[in-house]
């Protein structure tokens, strides 16, 4: 994501601190070992990973819904999302999906009963919200 962290829903949620690579180098260093690179990697693995480069390069801003279920789904429980009032859940669920079916801004203020023209500004309060309640759950930076 940090490539993308000028993007302006991206950089909304972007975190720093969230970099975790070489902590988890480290990591597999020690419990599987210096030749822990030569470990197959399955191919299920290996799927997500290039569909998440492919998403990245195509569409940066799904990042986002990635970063929400590995981050906050697997580590937080979902519980900052949770948290969120209902229409805003309803909003980034439906303009972040991760199937690669994007909805059209119309489609979503017909499902949601407002004005195509308020789901920008909606989508930036919401995403707001929702790194103000990610913020205490943030790891903080490996040393």
């Amino acid at each position: 994501m940090g490539a993308h962290k000028d993007d302006a829903v991206v950089g909304m949620v972007y975190d720093p601190s969230l970099n975790r690579a070489a902590s988890l180098e480290q990591d597999l260093e020690f419990f599987a070992g210096k030749e822990w690179k030569a470990i197959p990697v399955v191919q299920s693995a290996a799927d997500y990973a290039d569909h998440l480069t492919a998403l990245g390069q195509s569409m940066p801003r799904g990042l986002v819904a990635h970063a929400y279920v590995r981050y906050l789904g697997d580590l937080s429980g979902g519980q900052p999302m949770d948290r969120l009032e209902e229409r805003c859940r309803e909003l980034l669920l439906m303009l972040f999906r991760d199937d690669g079916d994007k909805l059209p801004y119309e489609q979503v203020a017909r499902q949601l009963g407002v004005a195509v023209g308020s789901i920008g500004a909606t989508r930036s309060r919401c995403l707001a919200k929702l790194r103000r309640l990610v913020e205490p759950h943030a790891c903080p930076p490996m040393k």
